[in-house]
């Protein structure tokens, strides 16, 4: 019970800290104080610290030797690495996955419709949301490297997904759609088609991340 208790506490640090880099209140560069943090969610140090420590993990902070956690800079060289590895990890696994029985389009239709209602309210439940429906996309793929990997890989791009769900813009529609279009092809069996349309949406997502978070990138030599 104990185990558990402390779990939670490290998850809930982790949480909120990645709310906060998200959401730009710790900037690139920045300390993040364990002490700070402490006092304002009334839990003690080590549950934090592991919590930043997976973190580090996912991209958001660098640790420092004697000089603790850092927040790492938003780049316009990590998102031209990330998303054109999602599109070949994600094409890759559509190629192998079976298609979508009725319950699973169901279901994937239900959460993008959650997606698309939801998309101007809450940012970070938008996210994860739409992190669910690409992971349920390919639900069924035997390959267990590729579904660790692409969870390594939504992890590292959340940030850059908030980025774009700060501003209003007309594209985040058009995204939501695109979704649509993937399941029309499987629903009609079509495969092919279907791939075409995730490694645009991919393309598509690298634009709008780039257009919307150019002015919040680090300089090109940091790193």
């Amino acid at each position: 019970m104990a185990r558990i208790q402390y779990s939670l506490l490290s998850q809930s640090a982790k949480d909120y800290v990645r709310r906060e880099v998200a959401a730009g209140e710790f900037g690139g560069g920045s300390r993040i104080s364990i002490s700070r943090i402490a006092a304002e969610l009334g839990i003690s140090p080590t549950p934090i610290r592991e919590g930043l420590v997976q973190l580090v993990a996912e991209g958001f902070l660098e640790q420092l030797p004697n000089r603790g956690f850092h927040v790492l800079p938003l780049t316009q060289r990590e998102v031209a690495e990330l998303y054109p590895l999602g599109e070949a990890l994600e094409d890759l696994g559509l190629r192998n996955t079976p298609f979508p029985g009725p319950d699973r389009m169901a279901e994937l239709r239900c959460l993008n419709d959650r997606i698309k209602e939801n998309a101007d309210l809450d940012a970070e439940a938008t996210i994860l949301d739409n992190q669910k429906w690409h992971q349920l996309l390919l639900e069924g793929a035997d390959n267990r490297q590729l579904t660790r990997m692409m969870a390594q890989l939504r992890a590292r791009t959340f940030r850059y997904e908030y980025v774009c769900h700060t501003f209003d813009r007309p594209e985040r529609a058009g995204q939501i759609a695109m979704h649509e279009k993937i399941l029309d092809a499987l629903e009609e069996g079509d495969r092919d088609r279907a791939r075409a349309e995730l490694r645009e949406h991919w393309q598509q997502n690298l634009e709008l991340v780039i257009s919307t978070a150019r002015s919040l990138f680090a300089a090109p030599d940091h790193h």
